[in-house]
């Protein structure tokens, strides 16, 4: 999770450095409606000490104004301004960096209410249509192990779940013609859900609550494109929510969110002293990395390479709770999930180096 939160600031950073750059190109463009305009060799001289100021500036991570420029004071202003909007937006990305796993937990718990709630919406669905059918004694289509799911009825009928939802403002009323396109497409015809509960061997509430948690809002392109789109970590958000599933009592799922500070909050504490020691420890870990990468320049590797390399050796030396043995294993595997075949020989090298070197291994 730090990997993707630092990789998404890294990236936003630049964006804002260019940004910043292209603005100063931008200020010193000779003004032809000006009465006393400066000639093209002025502009050019002042718009080079401009970029030099504010690019050493980022060099050097100052936290205060740029120092003056030694041409008309119109520079001044020009520089300083930047020099402050890019800060402040340094200082806001850090803010929402450190707090990247809180919020993803936050995110998490609301997408696991969410599939719940939308089973409950496709359960109240099928019901309706098979009260219907009963009442008019006409064969209607409809899921009917599904409709008489007690798990699910439980969840409808229950105070405190309900209360959990509007708490965390978790419904699907801005979208419901998606909910009943998505019972049309998956559940309405799925054999699996054709058959009412009995006791004679047919499918239990609980083997139905996993066939559809699993098989079809886990495996429906469709749906998981819409939780991707309503959640931007969705894939790190979606491992977190799938270990929630097998949690089908009411009472487990309401102790569960009664507890979730207490569970969250080593976590969220990891995670904050990790983010906190790889930016503040951000030269130093730069300089362990050119040690022990030899002839390879840190501007060749790729960002994500380098992000994996910093976390973990940040957290061999910085956070010593945890095994290099264990370490070395974890950003590995993130260098094989993320990155080339390359690198993850890269990584492993200079993180198996790093730790034998420094006794971190056992």
């Amino acid at each position: 999770m730090a990997m993707h939160h630092l990789y998404a600031f890294h990236i936003r950073q630049q964006a804002t450095y260019h940004n910043a750059l292209s603005e100063i190109e931008s200020a010193f463009q000779p003004d032809v409606f000006s009465p006393s305009p400066l000639n093209a060799q002025q502009l050019a001289g002042e718009k080079m000490a401009a970029l030099q100021v504010f690019k050493d500036g980022v060099a050097e991570h100052r936290l205060v104004g740029v120092q003056a420029f030694p041409k008309s004071p119109e520079n001044n202003a020009v520089a300083n301004k930047l020099w402050e909007s890019y800060q402040n937006m340094l200082s806001q990305e850090v803010n929402v960096l450190k707090n990247g796993m809180q919020a993803t937990l936050r995110d998490a718990c609301n997408a696991y209410l969410l599939t719940l709630q939308l089973m409950v919406e496709w359960f109240m669905i099928a019901e309706k249509q098979v009260q219907e059918s009963e009442q008019l004694a006409i064969p209607i289509t409809a899921p009917t192990a599904l409709a008489h799911n007690r798990i699910l009825a439980t969840w409808r009928n229950h105070p405190g779940f309900q209360d959990l939802l509007a708490e965390r403002n978790v419904a699907w009323n801005k979208d419901i013609h998606v909910v009943v396109r998505w019972y049309n497409q998956f559940i309405k015809h799925a054999a699996k859900l054709q058959h009412a509960h009995t006791n004679n061997g047919k499918r239990s509430d609980e083997e139905i609550v996993s066939i559809i948690l699993h098989q079809i809002i886990g495996g429906q392109d469709d749906i998981q494109q819409y939780f991707e789109n309503l959640y931007l970590h969705w894939e790190e958000i979606k491992c977190i929510v799938k270990s929630l599933w097998p949690q089908v009592d009411i009472n487990s799922i309401l102790a569960f969110f009664q507890q979730q500070e207490t569970f969250t909050e080593p976590s969220i504490a990891f995670y904050t002293q990790l983010i906190e020691n790889t930016l503040t420890q951000d030269a130093a870990l730069e300089t362990l990395i050119q040690q022990y990468a030899k002839s390879w320049a840190l501007e060749r590797l790729v960002l994500v390479d380098r992000i994996i390399l910093k976390i973990g050796l940040c957290e061999m030396q910085y956070l010593a709770d945890t095994p290099g043995k264990v370490v070395i294993s974890e950003y590995v595997y993130l260098a094989k999930k993320y990155s080339t075949a390359k690198s993850l020989a890269f990584v492993n090298g200079i993180l198996d180096a790093v730790a034998k070197e420094h006794n971190f291994v056992t």
